[in-house]
């Protein structure tokens, strides 16, 4: 995932909005985007937590304080 990330900036990730799967070529978005879920605390959910930090994208393998999630948005 982090080589398909370092293409897009965090402008890029947010124009998207919901995303589906990112590719070095393309971001494949949910065509409409179902509305955003606001969340209590910070989550991360399929495992994977991504954050912006001097200029890359590096994954986070362990936060305190974040909830971890496995589950799936409902549509």
């Amino acid at each position: 995932m982090l080589p398909a990330l370092a293409r897009w900036t965090p402008e890029d990730i947010l124009a998207a909005r919901e995303i589906r799967q990112v590719r070095v070529d393309a971001l494949d978005c949910f065509d409409p985007p179902r509305a955003p879920r606001i969340l209590q605390q910070p989550t991360c959910e399929l495992c994977h937590l991504y954050i912006w930090q001097a200029g890359v994208w590096r994954e986070l393998t362990s936060l305190r304080g974040v909830q971890k999630s496995n589950q799936i948005a409902p549509n």
